[in-house]
This record gives structure tokens, sequence and C-alpha cells, in this order.
């Protein structure tokens, strides 16, 4: 074990000297989705109503990363300090992310469109809502159809408590992008453990926080320096994928 160590070590150093350029595919994102995609009308809220929607994961291991919405239509354009809020809570209605976007970051004149906002990677367990929190400044789009998928409510922000709904004719055209939450040992997060998160801990390899070299994802047992025991955790996880 001692000489497969060595060995891994001194090829990680040789490619951080040598750096391979062979590019890596990013991980591949699901968009979760349950509007019909047709716009039939706009919904607002105030204060602390919101719309939000239920989502369940794929399995396997992903994160949230980025929310998307239908603007249906906003209310002119506003001032410098125009804010809307988003939360998203796990299947129990606990708040996992409470963020607030400035609006003029992603609305001008152009209506009738999707946004996108991206969020900080949120490993997801289970079902989990957002609510989006329009606060009368734009309108999320609704999808009227027979039959909806029962996803969709008005809920309080005071007590994560649903107002209205579920709503069972229409969908609010609110969506999730998700993707593979990467092993701590895929410092390149390309969704495999192999010789380019090798070539970046060989890069790093003996430095600690006060060093230019520190990379904080490559000191695995978190003991405050890069050494061979932060090896030995990327030997036990080489050739994995997310």
């Amino acid at each position: 074990m001692r000489r497969i160590l060595i060995l891994f070590l001194a090829f990680s150093l040789l490619f951080s000297y040598f750096p391979l350029t062979i590019a890596r595919a990013a991980l591949p994102e699901i968009e979760l989705s349950y509007d019909s995609g047709d716009v039939s009308y706009g919904q607002s809220s105030g204060g602390l109503l919101g719309l939000g929607v239920l989502f369940t994961p794929p399995s396997g291991n992903y994160s949230l990363t980025k929310i998307k919405f239908f603007e249906y239509s906003a209310r002119g354009l506003p001032s410098n300090d125009s804010f809307f809020d988003i939360e998203v809570w796990d299947s129990n209605r606990s708040t996992l992310l409470n963020l607030t976007f400035k609006y003029g970051d992603y609305f001008n004149e152009v209506v009738m469109k999707w946004i996108i906002v991206e969020v900080p990677p949120t490993p997801i367990h289970g079902d989990f809502w957002v609510c989006i929190f329009p606060n009368l400044l734009f309108y999320v789009g609704g999808a009227d159809r027979p039959q909806a998928s029962g996803r969709s409510c008005a809920v309080l922000r005071s007590d994560h408590s649903i107002f209205m709904g579920p709503f069972m004719e229409s969908d609010f055209m609110i969506r999730t992008i998700m993707s593979p939450t990467p092993l701590p040992s895929d410092l390149n997060s390309d969704g495999i453990v192999d010789i380019f998160d090798a070539q970046q801990l060989g890069s790093a390899f003996g430095a600690d926080s006060n060093d230019t070299r520190w990379n904080p994802r490559a000191d695995f047992n978190n003991d405050g320096i890069i050494d061979i025991y932060d090896c030995i955790l990327l030997c036990i996880d080489f050739g994995k994928t997310s």
C-alpha cells in the first residue's frame, strides 16, 4: 500500500508540473418541471404570500443549482432598491435557502420570458419546495390544463404553511435545474475521480492555508494541510463517479 501511494503521489506531482490539457465534459444538468409550458395567465403576490411548487428530485445524489420561472409581465421598470425573494424548503417546509435578488439584474422592458437565477449548490435529499415571493413587482406565469400536477400552492412566508391549494387545474411555471453532486475528491467537478483530480491535489501537496498553492477542496480530512492522508482518501475514491 505504501509503495502504491508513493507512486500515486509521484504521478500526481509529475502531472502538476506538466498539466494535462484534455477537456472533460461538465456534469449534465437535469431540469425538473410540472407545467405544460403553455402560459395562460400571470400570478403575483405581496408581503408574506408566495407561489410555491413541490418538487421530487431524481434518484441519486443531486444538488439544486438554478431556479427557473416564467415572467408573464412586470410592473414597469423598478427602482434601484427593488428586490424579490426566493426560498427553498425541504419536505417538512423547513428552510434550506433564503435568497434575495435585485430586480434590475433579471428584469427589463422585455416580458413573457424565462428567468434563470443561480443559487448556491444545495444537496437535496427528498422532496423540496421552491417558493417565489414577487413582492408585487412581477407576475409568474401559470399554465392551465384540465388536470394539473397538484404541486402548486400559495404559501405563507411567516410560518411556511399552505395558504391555498394544491391547485388541480393549473401549475405555476416554476422549474428547477439540478446537477449531480460531485464526490469531495472530484476536485474538478467533472463527475469522476481520476488523474485530473490527482493533478490538482499534486499541485497543492504540502500546502497549508498560508501557502499560495492552498486549495481548501483538496484538504479532504480538514486538518489544515494537504498531505499523504489526503492522497489516501483520493486513492480510495479513484475511479468512482458521481
